[in-house]
This record gives C-alpha cells, structure tokens and sequence, in this order.
C-alpha cells in the first residue's frame, strides 16, 4: 500500500470517526452489548449455551501492528448469559489460551500484506484447529492458499481452490462457519464482481493424506436437484452438527429464491424447507437444537422450521434482515448473537445477545 493511499483512507476513516461518534445510540429498540470501529470474528457459542466468546480487531489502520491476534489492537471477549439481569461481560487483551497453544500459533506460517499487515486466524469450535492464509505465495495468481493447522501436532492441509487475494481481510471478505464436532467447515467467498464461491472442506480431522497434506474440498454451486439445476448463492450457509448437511441459500432457474438443506453424503435425503419467492432474502440459517430445527433470518422476521414435523413458524418479527447482517444461534435454539454492522465503510458494529422468543 502506498504512503499516499494509505494517509487518504486514514483521513477517510477520521472523518468518518469524527461523525460516528455524534452518534448516541444503535439504530434499533435494543441495547448493544458491544459498540465497536473493529472487526467482530471468530464467534461461538459453548455446547451448553451459556457462554458466548469472541474476538475483536481494529481496522489495519488504526493500529501500527496490522490484525495480529496477540497484539494491542486485539480483545477477546467472553459473556456469560444471565437469562435474569445483564449479561456478564468480561474482556481481555489475551487470548483465553493457555501458554503453550498461543506459542503454537504465534509460529503458524500466517502470509502477510505487502505493508507487513499479518493475516488474520480463524478458531474451530473446539480450539483443535486453525484456518487462515498460508505463506505459499501462488507465483502468477497474485493470492495465498488457504490452509489448516492441527496445533497439537503442526499437520497442515492446504488448497488452491480456495484463494485468499489479502490475508488481513479473509474474516471480512471470507464467511466461514464449522460444523459443531469441528469435522467440516463451509466458506463463502463474495469478491464483489460476480465471482462469487461456496466451498465445503473436510478430510482434515480423518482419513487424510499425511504425505500430500490434501484437504477434501467440495465446491457448491450448480447442484442436480430432483432433475433441474439449481444454483447455491453466497451468504447463508449453515452447516449440521457432524458437518455432513447444509442449508443452502438457492436459486431455481426461474428465479426462485429458496431455502434449503443439502445432504453431502445423500443427495436424495435433501429437501426445500422454504419456498421464498422472488423477494426473499435469508440471513444466518442454522441448524439448533441437535440438528432437528432451523432457525434463520429474513425480511418479515425470525423464523423456526421443525424438521420433525415440518412446521414453519414466525417467531419474532422486529428481528429482520433490515437491520441484522449476522446471526449466530446457540446450540440450543435459545440464544442469538446478532451483529449490526454500518453501511459507512462497513467499519462501526453493534452486537447484540437476545433470547429466542419461542
């Protein structure tokens, strides 16, 4: 990044705080948890549901050491619901690691930006393993591969499907969401211009390659469908508990927009759960309750599918995809992380923890 480039979107972003700060409140009839100018990343909820944790970086600009996870411009956060009073909220500049872990990644080979900025790491649920861009520059292609470390033992996987053009933005340009045993994960890759990717990796927890260091990577777009082609779009994503299901985001060539679950392993085990129209727009669809509803997010409110008995019912109607850009449900279907992120530079974001009204 040049110095005269970098000194515009410095004067840029504050301008911008200089306004943003003006600003008393969210824009929305509940009280935040977290008021930020950072990037929120690698959210999860316990098994149990009674603990939320997540990570919160400043922008490359506002901090001289770029989005390392151990330096100043970091804070981890770990709330503990309280269905009676507020939520306990306790932060911290280091990470909730043991010693010998934050050791472990700190030498993880994480590419970095041409100013230094290092990449950004994404956790899996049970802290076992780590996604992020890998130094092997691809010489021509001008982007990182992405990789994935087992921290106990250093075994790494890594695939050139999977591109990653700035490692310091890959949790903001890449939506990536794990299977809850941390067997699979799901990535979306929206680049703006119309090249937009889904990908399911796996073979990483068993049966792989310890000499070839593949990963099995499956990538979702054009999908057979009872004989008609439908095409999954990026965004919403969710994924079962074993990582074996999806809930995919699809388009019927008559220009359907529909929610359903995609069986990896059988395909004729998947199914529509939702006709949506051609005015539908999900946000955050997920598997709760183990695995036997759904719960997402559109333009009329909150929703909750019953896989048993195929139920569809509107929960909450002020929580709509007007207003929320992300979800993360707990496990058990009771709790919602809701992220409100500003359109202005995509920078200042509201999070918030509300209970799922059944």
């Amino acid at each position: 990044m040049t110095r005269p480039v970098r000194n515009l979107m410095l004067l840029l972003a504050i301008s911008y705080l200089c306004i943003s700060f003006t600003l008393s409140q969210a824009p929305v009839p509940y009280t935040p948890i977290l008021n930020t100018f950072g990037y929120i990343l690698n959210v999860r909820w316990s098994e149990d549901s009674q603990t939320l944790s997540f990570q919160e970086i400043y922008p490359p600009h506002f901090s001289v050491q770029g989005p390392d996870p151990f330096d100043d411009s970091t804070k981890w956060y770990n709330v503990t619901i309280n269905t009676s009073a507020q939520h306990e909220v306790n932060k911290s500049s280091q990470p909730p690691f043991n010693p010998t872990l934050q050791q472990a990644l700190a030498r993880l080979p994480v590419a970095m930006d041409d100013d230094g900025e290092r990449g950004m790491i994404i956790l899996s649920p049970d802290q076992r393993y780590v996604v992020y861009a890998a130094q092997d520059f691809i010489e021509g292609e001008q982007h990182f591969p992405l990789a994935i470390t087992e921290i106990a033992t250093g075994w790494t996987g890594m695939t050139e499907e999977i591109f990653i053009s700035s490692p310091s933005v890959l949790a903001r340009i890449y939506q990536l969401n794990w299977s809850a045993d941390s067997s699979a994960f799901v990535v979306d890759f929206n680049t703006g211009f119309g090249d937009d990717r889904k990908f399911h990796v796996t073979g990483y927890a068993s049966d792989r390659d310890e000499i070839a260091q593949k990963l099995i990577v499956t990538r979702i777009s054009e999908l057979n469908f009872n004989g008609r082609t439908i095409y999954a779009g990026v965004g919403v994503t969710g994924i079962s508990s074993d990582g074996n299901r999806l809930l995919l985001d699809v388009i019927f060539r008559q220009g359907e927009y529909n929610l359903m679950i995609w069986d990896l392993h059988d395909t004729s085990q998947s199914q529509v759960i939702v006709y949506g129209g051609e005015m539908a727009n999900f946000i955050s669809a997920d598997f709760v309750n183990e695995d036997q509803e759904v719960l997402y997010i559109d333009p009329t409110g909150l929703w909750q599918y019953d896989l048993t008995t195929d139920a569809l019912k509107l929960l909450d109607e002020s929580i709509n995809s007007s207003w929320v850009d992300y979800a993360w449900f707990s496990p058990n279907g009771r709790w919602m992380a809701l992220l409100d992120r500003e359109a202005l530079f995509n920078v200042r974001s509201f999070l918030y923890i509300l209970p799922v009204r059944q």
